[in-house]
């Protein structure tokens, strides 16, 4: 989910698992001109807390990301 307001642009994701069961869930800020930039932070964010795991778990195994360094 994306909002722009008086504070600039929000952007809300959430990566759940197949059954519902495990979900994780972010949010990034920042000016509407560097959206792509506040997607990436998402990006990040979500990944970190396990969003890779489990896409990848989604997707039957195989890894969707490559392992961060």
């Amino acid at each position: 989910f994306a909002d722009i307001g008086p504070a600039g642009l929000a952007i809300t994701g959430m990566v759940s698992s197949l059954d519902g069961d495990r979900s994780v869930r972010a949010r990034a800020e920042g000016r509407p001109d560097e959206a792509a930039a506040v997607g990436a932070d998402l990006a990040r964010q979500l990944l970190d807390l396990g969003a890779g795991d489990l896409l990848a778990e989604a997707a039957g195994g195989r890894p969707l990301v490559p392992p961060r360094p």
